[in-house]
């Protein structure tokens, strides 16, 4: 079978095109969390719901969050790897409970809540004693 020169073309393009989309992307992400990291401030949020699965991970597990700034609430999401949180006991232990968030300064959407001593060390916090109990549920990496 022959290709004619247009197809050629196209099938040049796409095969730039779409990497480069799917770098960007990734670098887009490396560089929202590390602007969180770096400027970021600390408030409460609470677990509002758990959904398990995403693509490439269909035992994963979405903590959805919501926390309230200045009179507008913000929601967010944050996804553990089946190893370190079960969907069932997110549901059953978590949902409906309070803890850390950090959000960036100046960009509150971007956030993450902090359910482990080794993600409130990462943005510089001490785990709150009152939270020990999620050790039973949430493990870290």
């Amino acid at each position: 079978m022959k290709i004619n020169s247009t197809t050629k073309w196209g099938i040049v393009l796409m095969a730039c095109v779409v990497p480069a989309i799917v770098v960007g992307y990734i670098i887009y992400g490396f560089i929202g969390r590390s602007r969180l990291i770096e400027h970021h401030e600390i408030i409460s949020g609470k677990v509002y719901n758990c959904s398990k699965g995403v693509k490439g991970s269909p035992e994963a597990c979405n903590v959805r969050y919501s926390y309230n700034l200045n009179g507008k609430e913000y929601e967010g999401a944050t996804l553990f790897s089946p190893a370190e949180l079960r969907y069932e006991d997110c549901l059953a232990h978590l949902t409906g409970h309070i803890f850390p968030v950090v959000y960036e300064t100046g960009n509150a959407a971007n956030s993450v809540i902090l359910l482990t001593p080794g993600a409130s060390r990462l943005y510089g916090y001490n785990f709150p004693d009152s939270l020990k109990w999620v050790a039973a549920y949430v493990h870290e990496k």
